[in-house]
C-alpha cells in the first residue's frame, strides 16, 4: 500500500492507492502526529509518497525520517502526466493525494533512507538564487517605464540584488567545496562541454541519485 500526500503551506491531504477517500491534517507537528497514527494503523506500507512542493514538504520529510517511515519525493510533472494518461482530469487537493498514491503504486519509487542536509541546503540556495534573478529581471523591466528619478531608485535596488546574488553564489560554491564527494561530482559534470558551475550545481541539487531511480521512472 502507498500513502499519497498532497502538501500545501497550511495543510496536507492524505490518501492511498486502495480507495479514493482522503482526509487532511495540518502541516505542522500536530498534523504530523495524526498522520503517524494513521500510518501505524495500516496493515502494510510500502512508502509515503509526495510531490516536491517548493519546500513545503521538508518538515514532513524530516519527521518521517526520524520515525523510520519510508517515503519518496516525486516530480509533480510526472504525476500530472500519469493522471492525464489515466483520464483523471479533475484536479483538487483531495484527488491529488489519491493520484499521487496510485502513481507511486505504478512506478514504485525507491524510498529515501537518508536525507542529506547539505543537498537540502543546496536546493534552498539554488531556489533563492532563482528568486533573486527574477527580482533583478523585474526591476530591469520597470526601468524602461519610469522617469529619471525612479530609475535611480530601481538602479539602487538592482545593485543591492546583484550583490546579494554574488553572496548566494559564493555560499553555493562554499557548500560544494566543503563536501569532497559533491566537489568530485561537480568536476565530472563540468567536464561535459558547455556545462558550467550553475548547471552542475542544479543537477546535483535537484536530480535524484542514479541508484535511486527505478526503471519505470
Amino acid at each position: 500500500m502507498y500513502v499519497g500526500l498532497d502538501i500545501s503551506k497550511e495543510e496536507i491531504y492524505v490518501g492511498s492507492n486502495l480507495n479514493k477517500s482522503t482526509f487532511k491534517v495540518e502541516n505542522n507537528e500536530k498534523g504530523f502526529s495524526k498522520l503517524l497514527e494513521f500510518i501505524n494503523s495500516l496493515d502494510s506500507l510500502e512508502a509515503v509518497v509526495m510531490e516536491s512542493s517548493g519546500g513545503y514538504e521538508k518538515a514532513i520529510c524530516y519527521f518521517l525520517l526520524e520515525n523510520k517511515i519510508p517515503f519518496a519525493v516525486v516530480n509533480p510533472k510526472n504525476v500530472r502526466r500519469y493522471a492525464d494518461a489515466m483520464g483523471i482530469l479533475a484536479k483538487n487537493d483531495s484527488i491529488d493525494a489519491y493520484v499521487i498514491a496510485c502513481f507511486a503504486f505504478a512506478i514504485k519509487p525507491k524510498p529515501v533512507t537518508l536525507l542529506d542536509k547539505d543537498i537540502v541546503e543546496l536546493k534552498e540556495l539554488l531556489r533563492r538564487r532563482e528568486q533573486i534573478i527574477g527580482h533583478i529581471s523585474s526591476e530591469k523591466n520597470r526601468s524602461y517605464l519610469t522617469d529619471a528619478n525612479i530609475k535611480k531608485s530601481i538602479n539602487r535596488v538592482i545593485d543591492f540584488l546583484e550583490k546579494e546574488l554574488k553572496i548566494i553564489e559564493y555560499e553555493i560554491d562554499t557548500l560544494l567545496k566543503k563536501r569532497g564527494d559533491l566537489s568530485q561530482k561537480v568536476k565530472v559534470i563540468e567536464s561535459i562541454p558547455g556545462v558550467g558551475r550553475v548547471l552542475s550545481s542544479t543537477i546535483i541539487g535537484f536530480l535524484p541519485e542514479i541508484e535511486q531511480i527505478s526503471k519505470k521512472q
